[in-house]
């Protein structure tokens, strides 16, 4: 599998680049199931995590066990203020059985002068966490098999709040399906209707000074259309209590296909074989449910030849957009997916109808993110000619974003611009990286037209790889060299 950009981030514009040995990118063969796994992607280095004031870190608890065939839920768990990466709270609702994947708040390495509880303050604030998460999320769901019907979002205290101001914000409306919120309640800017239908819950303690903003999250997500479970465990304060514990790994196990798999696989058979049964989204969504279980299992193995003989090409179709998309080969994602839509349109399979929007969607995101955290790390590296011209065209690009997609592509504009005019790069690189801008477009949007056009990029970008070796530019052609078409020209 492709490893995802090596980049370096900066907290906003204005603090030098970090000049300092980078970690590599980490190897997922060398997480150890069960346990939770400390690792570092390398562009996360100008930035401190908070409150340990140590390079940026995440933890990522692997399934105990760790079957590849094999798809697991996801937990994304934000840290309590005060408090460490950690995937404590969703990791032991499931008995280790999931990813969870631990995310800190961050602040600039430069920012030392600031104090505890300042970590989303300064003049220079752009409001960067959500990329940063997003590219760390990406990691995870290239490397190892997720369920992407189970991707859990939350954490207690601050990180029960991010539940809300993050999860539910634009950024994460393809990824979240569940809410955790412990001892916390909703804030920020958010839109719990994008979840309709989805899942929370909702635990804080009688004692708990954020009891009331917890009830007052239930009535809201309540009439957002979740489906909200809530307990409020006698005499706790701003804690998670031990009862508290045990009705969290009962909720999750309404969703665990390994705790229903038979009765969930008769379930379906039966609906599908009923023909009082006018719409089979429900039953095929079970179905696929339990087909995550893998080929090891035998309800995994029979529920995944039902789906095969239900939604045929449509779903092979499907899976291979997706996976597409999680190896960034946008425009054979785009292609692939919509076919599955055409297919399942045919053979009336509404559920990869579904899926295959979601996906088409999701592929925006995934480009936006790549070129808005592509001139960031451009500029924290001291290459603010390629930053500058990364940013005037995610301004044209990305006119039309959501509003809660941190962009902020003007102000890129503006300090790029000026650190360029300052820095005079010479020639060589100059032209690199011009280039690189160009051929990254052309590989995001599919505009090398045709093989002589992709010979070109390729001979262009193995050109600065051999003009400018040990560069920043060379490390960068070398990246997207993992991802270009290599395609002979005609003679």
């Amino acid at each position: 599998m492709r490893f995802l950009l090596p980049l370096v981030f900066v907290a906003g514009p204005g603090f030098a680049a970090v000049d300092a040995d980078l970690p590599t990118w980490p190897d997922p063969a060398t997480f150890t199931p069960g346990q939770e796994n400390k690792f570092r992607l390398p562009g996360f280095a100008p930035y401190l995590a908070y409150p340990d004031k140590d390079p940026y870190y995440n933890v990522l608890m692997v399934p105990a066990n760790y079957d590849p065939k094999r798809s697991y839920p996801l937990g994304i768990e934000f840290q309590p203020q005060n408090g460490k990466p950690s995937s404590w709270f969703l990791a032991h609702a499931n008995d280790n059985q999931s990813f969870v994947l631990g995310v800190s708040w961050m602040i600039p390495a430069s920012a030392k002068d600031r104090k505890e509880g300042d970590e989303t303050k300064g003049p220079d604030d752009v409001h960067i966490g959500p990329i940063l998460h997003m590219a760390t999320i990406q990691w995870v769901l290239e490397h190892f098999n997720v369920d992407r019907a189970r991707v859990f979002v939350g954490g207690m205290s601050a990180g029960g709040w991010a539940a809300s101001s993050e999860g539910m914000s634009g950024f994460f409306k393809n990824v979240s399906t569940h809410f955790v919120i412990l001892n916390a309640g909703n804030r920020g800017t958010y839109n719990p209707a994008w979840f309709a239908g989805d899942f929370a819950f909702v635990a804080s303690g009688t004692a708990d000074f954020n009891n009331a903003a917890a009830l007052q999250a239930i009535d809201e997500l309540s009439k957002a259309k979740l489906d909200v479970t809530h307990y409020e465990e006698p005499g706790i304060g701003h804690d998670v209590g031990p009862q508290t514990y045990i009705k969290l790994a009962e909720w999750y196990r309404r969703f665990d296909p390994s705790a229903h798999a038979q009765e969930w696989l008769d379930q379906a058979t039966a609906a599908l074989a009923d023909k009082a049964t006018k719409d089979p989204t429900a039953a095929l969504a079970q179905l696929a449910e339990v087909a995550t279980l893998g080929e090891n299992s035998p309800q995994g193995k029979a529920a995944r030849e039902a789906l095969l003989a239900r939604e045929g090409d449509a779903l092979t179709t499907y899976e291979r957009g997706y996976d597409a998309l999680l190896h960034r080969r946008y425009a054979e994602a785009q292609k692939l997916l919509i076919a599955a839509q055409k297919a399942a349109a045919k053979t009336r399979t509404p559920r990869i109808m579904t899926l295959a929007s979601k996906r088409l969607a999701e592929i925006q995101e995934w480009m936006f993110s790549e070129e808005s955290v592509a001139l960031q790390a451009a500029h924290a590296a001291g290459r603010d000619l390629e930053a500058a011209a990364l940013a005037q065209d995610c301004a044209t690009r990305w006119k039309d974003e959501p509003k809660d997609w941190p962009a902020n592509i003007t102000m890129w504009i503006k300090v790029t611009t000026a650190l360029a005019q300052a820095q005079k790069p010479d020639p060589k690189h100059r032209q690199a990286q011009l280039d690189l801008v160009k051929w990254r477009l052309a590989l995001m949007t599919a505009k090398a037209d045709g093989a002589a056009d992709n010979k070109k990029g390729h001979d262009i970008l193995s050109a600065i790889v051999d003009a400018l070796p040990d560069s920043g530019e060379a490390a960068e052609a070398k990246e997207l060299l993992t991802r270009w078409p290599v395609v002979e020209a005609k003679k």
